[in-house]
């Protein structure tokens, strides 16, 4: 599907301030980053930026500039864009197999991870998440990151690092680790 709109293009009134980096696209190393901000504010913050902080990587932001202009990021994103979306499907597909009716998954379909409501009362997501972690799978209990007084029960699931050859295995070592916080739990 195509991407979701930006904060900055949705913005009529010239208020959103992006903060970015190639890093997490990129290289974790290349420690280039961004900031659009509208333009009244482009001499303010050029201003701020030269007074904190004169250390910029000059080689790098060359290179970046011309992998930019070049369109290979952009190709380069859309290949990931591609190589994830499979990602996202394959283990949502996986953890419908395994898991039925039990997870209800809500996928905004951008991000690398989306997030799995239970559909039935089962209780402490955190005791699900520490046994799924145990058992090497990248989850986080919804309840922890839940400003509400009534907590959501769930779970945060990322499919960044799940290749499609083994969303299969991992929804099942899921289903597992539902199973063994939750012995009375039934599953699909």
């Amino acid at each position: 599907r195509p991407p979701i709109s930006t904060l900055h293009a949705l913005d009529q009134g010239k208020r959103v301030i992006y903060l970015g980096t190639l890093s997490k696209v990129l290289a974790p190393a290349l420690r280039v980053g961004y900031l659009i901000v509208p333009h009244d504010l482009h001499e303010t913050f050029a201003a701020m930026k030269a007074a904190t902080d004169r250390q910029m990587p000059i080689g790098e932001q060359a290179v970046a500039a011309e992998f930019i202009a070049s369109g290979r990021l952009a190709a380069h994103v859309r290949r990931l864009r591609t190589l994830y979306g499979r990602r996202r499907e394959a283990l949502r597909g996986a953890l419908s197999s395994h898991l039925g009716e039990l997870l209800d998954i809500q996928d905004s379909g951008a991000g690398l991870h989306f997030m799995a409501r239970f559909a039935s009362t089962l209780p402490a997501d955190t005791a699900i998440a520490r046994e799924a972690q145990r058992r090497g799978l990248g989850v986080r209990a919804l309840s922890t990151s839940s400003p509400l007084k009534r907590q959501l029960q769930g779970l945060i699931i990322g499919f960044a690092n799940v290749p499609q050859e083994r969303a299969d295995p991992c929804a099942q070592m899921l289903a597992d680790a539902i199973k063994a916080a939750h012995p009375h739990t039934a599953l699909a």
